[in-house]
């Protein structure tokens, strides 16, 4: 059977309804990589978003609420070291996603439509790079095909999807995928590693590739990976620890630590709908760059949505270990492969205590070349329903949440739930192992009697 194709010629007017729905809007984490660059690069920088650590600190737990308008613009005398002399709550890879627009160009509009411009050409790499992953799953898709699907997955998302630095996290991932598949464990683990030192989370995808390999008796690979990744992470943090010092990289950690619930996590959406039975259980604060909820049982919530993280990310372990043992074909194991990957990060934000939209940039190329290439029209649905479900949060409804109303915390909730039925019903699927003897899935039948 021949797949249908969409036509090349749908891919430039696709990409331009995209630009033009984001044009006229910046996300606020735009105005923070700008500060940032502009701080390290020795500009002049908006005070709002450069600060210490202490000093945001004091501000979070005063519950001050402040405006970037309210800071003055500093000229510095000297190009500030991040971490030691300024906060910033990411890891060092962070850098070499915002810092390359940042050299060519000294003005803020400017810098916004380079980053887009940059992301959405990361965006565009890592379909691109599914374009070749997608034949180890049994499928021939077309680049066009992907980046039409990847177009109208990003509109479903929104804005976020260019504006925030996650595009770069979804390529490292997409090229983590295709390195295991294709025995380039150096490329593994300098995927792996920058992507750790980006964004932390993706480690967890990269147990996955680990056992991977290990299931499939490759585990001198394994091995190599993980040397490369932890030199790539050397590579790029020890520098950060020589000029800013231990105890200011690890500031990070603690930051993240501290955080409460995020409004857009499950814990949050539960509190906040239950503040309509009793409105003196919960109340929103902005701290930590982000709404979040507290009250009197915020922290039973964090807890148990840590625990619940911990032991949905363990069922996923488990059941990728179980169904990638090495006798099953290949095509069976990669599509193990690609669902555990993006099964485990998809539990992580659903069940965390930060589930902010942006993280959903990380599922969007491998879970979209994983509904196609299977020929499975619910799991897109479900995909884009999560995604659509996340934009009608953040920002269409956000205001309404900080007041506390309950209807945005369930449109939250129903996204988180779309999320785990998705990551559910893939990954179910995909390690589902017959029973000796049975005949295979249509989709497999078909391939092998194809010519």
């Amino acid at each position: 059977m021949r797949r249908a194709r969409l036509s090349p010629w749908i891919v430039l007017p696709s990409a331009l309804v995209f630009v033009a729905a984001l044009w006229r809007t910046t996300d606020a984490d735009v105005h923070r990589y700008f500060a940032y660059c502009n701080a390290t690069l020795g500009r002049p920088f908006k005070s709002f978003y450069v600060r210490s650590n202490e000093t945001w600190q004091d501000d979070f737990i005063a519950g001050r609420l402040e405006r970037p308008s309210d800071f003055p613009t500093i000229v510095p005398s000297r190009p500030l070291v991040p971490y030691r002399d300024f906060l910033v709550e990411y890891p060092p890879g962070f850098f070499l996603a915002v810092l390359p627009p940042a050299f060519l160009t000294t003005d803020e509009g400017a810098y916004k439509v380079l980053f887009e411009a940059w992301m959405a050409a990361l965006l565009v790499a890592s379909l691109c790079c599914c374009v070749r992953i997608a034949p180890h799953l049994g499928a021939s898709l077309s680049t066009s095909e992907l980046i039409v699907w990847g177009s109208i997955a990003a509109l479903a998302l929104g804005r976020v999807a260019v504006q925030r630095a996650d595009a770069a996290v979804a390529l490292l991932l997409c090229l983590m995928c295709w390195a295991t598949l294709t025995r380039r464990p150096v490329v593994l683990g300098v995927a792996a590693g920058t992507a750790t030192a980006v964004k932390l989370v993706p480690l967890l995808a990269a147990v996955v590739c680990g056992t991977y390999l290990v299931r499939g008796l490759r585990a001198r690979e394994a091995g190599k990976a993980a040397v490369v990744a932890t030199l790539t992470v050397a590579a790029i943090c020890v520098p950060v620890i020589m000029v800013s010092g231990l105890h200011s990289l690890l500031q990070v950690l603690e930051y993240h630590r501290n955080r409460p619930l995020e409004f857009e996590s499950t814990a949050a959406a539960i509190l906040g709908i239950w503040h309509a039975v009793d409105p003196r259980s919960a109340a929103v604060v902005y701290s930590y760059g982000s709404g979040n909820v507290v009250g009197k049982y915020a922290e039973p919530a964090l807890i148990a949505s840590i625990a619940a993280a911990i032991v949905a990310v363990a069922l996923v372990y488990l059941g990728a270990w179980r169904a990638l043992e090495p006798d099953r074909q290949p095509i069976e194991r990669a599509r193990v492969l690609v669902v555990s990957m993006t099964t485990v990060l998809a539990v992580v934000i659903a069940f965390g205590k930060v589930g902010s939209l942006q993280y959903l940039v990380w599922l969007l190329p491998l879970g979209l070349v994983d509904a196609l290439a299977t020929g499975d029209p619910v799991a897109l649905l479900l995909l884009l329903a999560t995604l659509t479900a996340a934009q009608l949060v953040f920002p269409l409804s956000s205001a309404a949440a900080e007041s506390m109303h309950s209807w945005p915390y369930a449109i939250v909730l129903a996204r988180n739930l779309l999320l785990v039925l998705w990551a559910g019903k893939t990954f179910v699927r995909a390690t589902r192992i017959a029973p000796p003897g049975t005949v295979r899935p249509i989709a497999d039948a078909v391939l092998v009697a194809a010519p």
